[in-house]
């Protein structure tokens, strides 16, 4: 006999997987394909990750992989259709190398979030090299009668983060904490 709580879990499993068949994936807003969700109409890939969430992004150009790593950071906490960036904000990060230099980007979005209530989203990178960028963002308070929250993120992390340029791309993979 299965103890109470693997019960309760199979049967959250089973819920889950009765709505997945349920509804149509375009009407969830996504696509399953070889276990790798696939978001419609957006710039980032989400993959499996344990208890994490992982964020595959490849673009064209540095600024472009920064840009969309933002969005794919606050786009992880909230439906970024609901934010209105009522004020901008420049926002400036230094580092030694690239990898550095997204962490402390996206560390530093999130911290707007963890520590202020307010979503970030990065609209224009005004200047990016290896060590440095400075990027005009929308800011928008919380409401939490206007805004609902995806995920609980906790912390960027450094789990299998690189930043690199691969045939004429710039790709990362990045592990966001739950």
């Amino acid at each position: 006999m299965l103890p109470i709580i693997d019960l309760f879990i199979c049967m959250c499993y089973s819920i889950h997987n009765l709505f997945i068949l349920l509804i149509p994936p375009k009407k969830l807003g996504f696509m399953i394909k070889k276990k790798e969700i696939v978001m419609e109409d957006t710039i980032y890939k989400r993959f499996e990750h344990t208890a994490d969430i992982g964020i595959q992004i490849v673009s064209d150009s540095m600024s472009e992989l920064y840009l969309n790593a933002g969005f794919a950071l606050i786009d992880s906490i909230t439906y970024t259709e609901s934010l209105n960036g009522i004020s901008q904000r420049i926002v400036k990060i230094d580092a030694d190398n690239p990898q550095e230099l997204l962490m402390n980007w996206l560390r530093e979005l999130l911290s707007f979030w963890v520590i202020d209530d307010l979503f970030v989203m990065p609209k224009d990178m005004q200047s990016i090299s290896e060590t440095h960028l400075s990027c005009l963002c929308f800011v928008t308070e919380f409401d939490p009668t206007h805004h609902d929250i995806k995920n609980d993120i906790k912390a960027v992390t450094y789990h299998d983060l690189d930043v690199s340029y691969h045939n004429g791309k710039w790709q990362t993979k990045i592990i966001f904490d739950v």
